[in-house]
């Protein structure tokens, strides 16, 4: 979300002093790319959502529960989930969805796999959503949308074995299958051993 730099501590030790600013203008960095401010603010101009699908929105101040979206992908195979399902107090923390980008930057072809809406601390109202899609380089990236997703599969909690079971899909099709987006881009196709 912030752009952060590295620098000497007091002795010289290289790279020992995280530096983040928040603001451009505070900020001595002469060099503009370098300066310390979120990644989608000038000048550094490089919106998170191109890395990872969706990007930070807003505050949840109570745990809201996750809405299921597009249950057909793979994510949700042997959740028995289901489009509008919920997910009780899932969503907390902070929230990430998928916004429109400015001009020059296009946002990667996503799979929304949760639209879970919630009223911010300004009475507004805003959605989280979790997001996944291929990079061009091959890679998986998965965007959970929320800070509660950790908790829900923590062995010292009480895990809920639907996440549980998306964790696992994630993990199994990013490392042994080669997952490819249908021509639509509305869900992917599977192709590999035991999926």
């Amino acid at each position: 979300y912030w752009q952060a730099r590295l620098e000497p501590a007091s002795d010289g030790q290289p790279d020992r002093v995280l530096v983040c600013y928040r603001k451009a203008t505070l900020d001595p960095e002469p060099v503009a790319a370098l300066k310390t401010v979120r990644w989608r603010d000038g000048p550094v101009n490089q919106p998170e959502q191109t890395l990872l699908g969706a990007e930070y929105t807003n505050i949840v101040l109570r745990p809201v529960d996750w809405v299921v979206a597009n249950s057909g992908s793979w994510v949700y195979r042997g959740t028995g989930l289901s489009n509008g399902a919920v997910i009780r107090g899932l969503v907390y923390g902070e929230s990430d969805r998928v916004v429109a980008l400015p001009s020059p930057y296009s946002a990667p072809a996503v799979i929304v796999l949760s639209d879970s809406p919630f009223e911010t601390r300004y009475r507004r109202h805003d959605r989280s959503q979790a997001a996944l899609y291929r990079a061009a380089g091959g890679g998986w990236i998965f965007d959970a949308g929320t800070f509660g997703w950790p908790g829900a599969i923590n062995p010292f909690g009480k895990p809920d074995p639907r996440v549980e079971r998306m964790t696992r899909n994630l993990l199994e099709g990013m490392v042994a299958a080669i997952p490819t987006m249908s021509a639509a881009g509305h869900g992917f196709q599977m192709r590999g051993a035991g999926l």
